[in-house]
């Protein structure tokens, strides 16, 4: 086995890996997006209480990705606490200390599995 032939097994070895970790992670992406999607259609509304909050981003901007620790009754009278993730404005971060309300929704089936039912910080600003 010659040089040549060790570049080439290393190339297409490089290459496969490429493409499953890219296939993985668009997999993954697109399955996240369609459970969101699915519980912002199809979820049961409730008010949720925050009991904490923590940032998730360290970016230069005017909105804030933070995780909320939440718990709230399901419609069945089942105590859940859970967290979810959303993106808020820096101006809104009174609004979201624990202690706040916070509308949500939920999937029966799962009520692990919820959504902060607000506006993205982008859409409000163009509603002004």
């Amino acid at each position: 086995m010659d040089s040549t032939d060790t570049w080439n097994y290393f190339t297409y070895f490089i290459t496969t890996f490429m493409i499953l970790l890219f296939s993985y992670l668009f997999y993954k992406t697109s399955i996240g997006s369609n459970q969101t999607k699915k519980i912002k259609k199809e979820g049961v509304k409730a008010t949720a209480i925050i009991t904490g909050i923590k940032s998730q981003s360290g970016k230069n901007s005017a909105f804030i990705n933070v995780e909320l620790t939440v718990k709230f009754t399901t419609h069945v009278n089942v105590n859940i606490t859970t967290n979810t993730q959303t993106a808020i404005s820096s101006v809104d971060i009174p609004k979201f200390q624990p202690g706040e309300s916070l509308a949500i929704k939920y999937l029966k089936e799962n009520p692990q599995k919820i959504v902060a039912d607000i506006p993205h910080p982008l859409s409000r600003d163009k509603a002004k």
